[in-house]
């Protein structure tokens, strides 16, 4: 029985099975689409680059909070919501 050495470089290369250099042998088989690879790369990082660049929904500039703050805290009404919409003439202006 003849024994094969071949490198994970070269299968890439040859894009051939290892199951058929290593005859009857159980191993796993790596398939190399290198074009497939780097188009799933590049969506990836497309993607990351997108999330990244989102925008909060507040759009508070600087000059909106810079200054004095004074919090209050009011009533709880231990729902765990909170209704920003009713918080009252202070923070609307």
């Amino acid at each position: 029985m003849m024994q094969l050495s071949v490198s994970v470089l070269e299968i890439i290369r040859l894009n051939v099975e290892p199951a058929e250099l290593r005859g009857n042998r159980p191993v796993i088989v790596i398939r190399a689409n290198i074009p497939r690879i780097m188009l799933i790369v590049f969506a990836a990082t497309v993607l990351l680059f997108v999330g990244a660049n989102a925008d909060t929904p507040a759009n508070c500039t600087y000059q909106d909070i810079v200054g004095n703050w004074t919090f209050y805290e009011g009533d709880r009404n231990n729902t765990g919501s909170s209704l920003c919409d009713q918080i009252g003439e202070n923070l609307m202006n």
